[in-house]
């Protein structure tokens, strides 16, 4: 159990540039001049924290240590962050999604593995850095990457509930401040069985850089209005203005794109954002389907998405459809367009949502450990899609069970 302590963004040690108000848990951080960062640094432990933002221009989110200091710290090799314009810095190389005002980064800081995590809006955007071991004792901060425009963002150390509190935090994590923890552990018996289950409700984005980088993704499509418009750019990651987007033949509205994931993956829905333009009411696509193949030969019609209208610039649509298979080839086949000279699209990524069951075979203490499930259980409403059974030899320890008076799933297995 950690120390309940108060944590706010440091009022004697910030840029010169830095306003702070509410209780100073909100930063006026006026461009990349000015860093702003916590009163306590932590150098061990697994904790969580979000950042939100009233206003926006330019953004950086993470943690830097004393060396980074408090004035330009962009891309100083002391700090780790995400930024608004979807890059991961120091390393200034694409890194998840790119954010706004309306978004809320959740900040997951792994220090017994030397692992930075981020998250939109509670979901996903990977691992960001595997080396924070080697900064030493560090403080959350923000700063900006524009010399020309910053952001007025507010933090969040745990003293008010998490807006999007990530369901797949580790066991042991804490809000920064210490004041909420994951001990809450939880499993489910039925007919003297024991199961776990795992919740999932994430995006994957890919960050595209060519047709075929990185490997092992490939992006094809029934053709591009040229190379300005290339299909793999509807994959990299970003969306600003019309060139970072994918259009199909002039003339051809109806054309498809699909990624190649390499291997076989299951997906069962999917985040479309048109391009950044003006024209998106007409050249996004007013009916689409999602096929699925193994060979890019035979293709499964996994949903269709119809009476798409109303479009605008840069506006994100998430569909979510049935499918418990996994694919290799994922197809967005375009039916019926908004415009009679092409189509366009500005990003597209595809995400899963479902339960995963653990098929434990005791109840000791060390599953409880290994397995429990944090704060509550989620999606047991949803199909099962994968199941994995786990071999432990381990002593049994009395431990106290979630006795289900009824099955609360119904399972086969095949």
């Amino acid at each position: 159990m950690s120390n309940k302590v108060k944590v706010t963004l440091d009022p004697l040690n910030k840029g010169s540039g830095i306003v702070l108000s509410n209780d100073n848990l909100t930063a006026l951080v006026p461009n990349l001049n000015s860093t702003t960062r916590a009163t306590l640094g932590r150098d061990s432990g697994k904790w969580y924290w979000e950042v939100s933002f009233s206003s926006i221009t330019y953004s950086q989110v993470g943690i830097s240590n004393d060396l980074a200091g408090v004035g330009d710290t962009h891309l100083n090799k002391n700090a780790r962050r995400y930024s608004s314009g979807a890059n991961k810095v120091p390393e200034n190389t694409k890194f998840g999604t790119s954010y706004t005002k309306d978004d809320v980064i959740g900040v997951f800081l792994d220090l017994d593995n030397g692992i930075l995590k981020f998250y939109k809006n509670g979901i996903s955007q990977g691992i960001s850095h595997t080396d924070i071991k080697s900064l030493g004792l560090v403080y959350p901060s923000i700063t900006s990457g524009s010399s020309s425009g910053g952001c007025t963002s507010t933090i969040n150390f745990g003293a008010t509930p998490f807006k999007y509190l990530p369901s797949d935090l580790p066991i042991g994590t804490h809000s920064y401040d210490g004041n909420i923890t994951t001990a809450n552990l939880f499993l489910l018996q039925s007919n003297n069985k024991v199961y776990s289950t795992k919740y999932t409700n994430t995006f994957e984005p890919l960050a595209m850089t060519s047709y075929t980088a990185p490997s092992p993704f490939e992006i094809t499509s029934s053709g591009d209005f040229n190379s300005s418009y290339a299909c793999w750019k509807a994959f990299n990651g970003t969306n600003s203005g019309s060139g970072d987007s994918w259009l199909t033949t002039n003339g051809s509205p109806l054309g498809w794109i699909q990624v190649n994931f390499g291997f076989r993956k299951i997906y069962n829905k999917i985040s479309f954002t048109t391009r950044d333009y003006s024209d998106s009411n007409l050249t996004a696509p007013k009916e689409f389907k999602i096929l699925s193949s193994n060979d890019s030969l035979n293709w499964n019609q996994l949903t269709v998405i119809s009476n798409q209208t109303g479009w605008k610039a840069n506006e994100t649509r998430i569909f979510e459809f049935s499918n418990l298979r996994a694919y290799q080839y994922y197809r967005l086949q375009i039916t019926e367009a908004n415009y009679t000279a092409y189509s366009a699209i500005g990003e597209l990524v595809f995400g899963y949502k479902g339960l995963s069951l653990l098929n434990l075979n005791n109840k000791s203490a060390n599953s409880f450990i290994d397995y429990g499930q944090i704060a509550k259980l989620e999606g047991l409403n949803l199909p099962i899609s994968i199941v994995k059974y786990v071999v432990q030899v381990t002593k049994q320890y009395d431990a106290t069970t979630k006795q289900l008076d009824k099955k609360p799933l119904s399972i086969s297995f095949n």
